[in-house]
């Protein structure tokens, strides 16, 4: 069974319920995965953090991911990837075959930045779908990404 990585970075909140959908085709797949869910703005030091924690929560058990999602608070530092460096050192790497790394966009800015932001569900669909027991390579934006770790393009 395929082990899967999801690391979710949260910054725009007003997205949430857009990529928890996505991501939550993967139970319908034939892998095993773990959500790792880093946020600044979400936290129980706020009450702005708070409410957007309830937030989280309500979504993670309307997409059936609640008991697969460990939500992790990160300082807004580093954009996504101190985030993802964050959860890549505290994981045992070894545990998985693959990692997917999300990050919601802020879509309300330049056509780019929404091309951007649709393009990264729209591959996430696909890779979710396209998980078959022991398969091996999988189509994410023109891309082969192969489970023993080499990628090509």
């Amino acid at each position: 069974m395929l082990r899967v990585a999801v690391h979710f970075h949260l910054y725009y909140m007003d997205l949430l319920d857009k990529y928890l959908e996505r991501i939550s085709l993967l139970n319908n797949s034939k892998c095993f995965f773990t959500i790792y869910l880093t946020s600044s703005v979400v936290n129980n030091e706020t009450e702005l953090g708070k409410s957007n924690l309830k937030l989280v929560q309500t979504s993670l058990d309307k997409y059936n991911l609640a008991n697969k999602c460990k939500i992790i608070t990160v300082p807004n530092i580093g954009y996504d990837i101190g985030p993802f460096v964050h959860v890549i050192n505290s994981i045992d790497l070894d545990s998985y075959d693959l990692v997917l790394k999300i990050h919601t966009k802020n879509e309300k800015g330049s056509n780019v930045t929404a091309l951007n932001g649709v393009k990264a569900g729209d591959n996430l669909i696909v890779f979710a779908e396209n998980i078959e027991g022991d398969a091996t390579v999988y189509q994410i934006e023109n891309a082969n990404v192969i489970v023993d770790g080499n990628a090509k393009k």
